[in-house]
């Protein structure tokens, strides 16, 4: 079955409810109970976003929801798929790379990049073939990587060579038009963006060799939890990442975001041969390589990125941490 992650569900769900939907039958839509995207760990089916988004789509009067989800899209969106975007060379070295990993965010379909000496290219496949039942999410692909990529380049007002979309023409092209700001081509055989080649070689200010190398070893690890079937452990550790910035996390958070007791969480732990002390611990010291290399946080602002009270309590947890770290 394939899936998308609670943050690519969200986006496609704020953005119909900015235009009007109704929040509450979006989550029956979706399946998601009365309190949707509570728990960071969820994984939808694509099929019911899909559902969600159409709902969506005939509350709002056909308002262009594929697209604003795009242009809302940030490198955050997408967790680590973002960051090591941020942290690429190139604009070709991040497209790489989220045609490997960006299952971890959505399987609606993939894209891949092909550079020659006239022209880039990047060609969205997606996985069901009805081009216009899938038009809002790849209207919110293409968006998406657009406004990534004029994120990523510094330039904001950076314009596409041309749009190739499969499905039909929506009844307004404005918006459309506005933001791309390029010729758009509806009822193609491919959906397709071309821009011009020599964007995709061009250095990135943010490019960070040792954060990308390490976020990669992540992605991987991630990617496999993904394809072996998530573990509890992994859901957990999801858990603790979205706690971390707010507060201290205790198991008992985490119990609540996974609608659990906190007794179930330590149960079903055990079964894996860990508890929660020992996950938080981990992702705290994830966490804290990621900060250190990344050189844009003071000692004090790290301790409290990680949930610490303060440094001092920060600085006695560390001497227990591997000497390595």
């Amino acid at each position: 079955m394939q899936t998308v992650s609670t943050l690519y569900a969200r986006a496609f769900f704020d953005t119909a409810c900015q235009f009007g939907a109704n929040p509450d039958t979006l989550s029956i839509r979706l399946q998601a109970g009365t309190t949707p995207f509570t728990n960071p760990a969820q994984r939808f089916a694509c099929t019911s976003v899909l559902d969600m988004i159409h709902l969506g789509l005939k509350q709002a009067g056909n308002a262009p929801i594929g697209l604003q989800t795009g242009i809302n899209f940030t490198p955050s969106t997408f967790g680590d798929v973002g960051n090591a975007a941020m942290c690429s060379p190139t604009l070709l070295r991040a497209a790489e790379l989220n045609s490997i990993y960006q299952r971890l965010n959505q399987q609606f379909g993939r894209t891949r990049i092909e550079v020659s000496s006239d022209t880039a290219s990047i060609t969205w496949t997606p996985f069901m073939e009805d081009p216009d039942f899938m038009r809002p999410v790849t209207e919110a692909v293409f968006a998406g990587l657009v406004n990534v990529a004029r994120w990523l380049l510094w330039q904001h007002d950076e314009r596409v060579r041309a749009v190739h979309f499969r499905h039909a023409a929506p009844s307004d092209q404005a918006p459309y038009q506005a933001f791309f700001n390029c010729e758009i081509f509806y009822g193609q055989d491919v959906d397709r963006l071309e821009f011009d080649p020599e964007l995709v070689t061009k250095p990135l200010n943010q490019g960070h060799t040792e954060m990308l190398s390490m976020l990669i070893d992540r992605l991987n690890r991630a990617l496999e939890d993904l394809d072996k079937g998530q573990s509890f452990a992994s859901d957990v550790r999801k858990c603790i990442l979205h706690l971390l910035p707010e507060d201290r996390p205790t198991a008992a958070r985490a119990a609540v975001l996974m609608g659990l007791s906190e007794k179930t969480l330590a149960r079903r732990l055990a079964t894996e041969q860990t508890g929660f002390r020992d996950l938080l611990r981990q992702v705290r010291i994830d966490q804290y390589k990621f900060y250190a290399k990344q050189g844009l946080k003071s000692q004090a602002e790290i301790a409290q990125a990680l949930g610490y009270s303060d440094q001092s309590a920060f600085s006695r947890a560390r001497r227990h941490w591997p000497r390595e770290v």
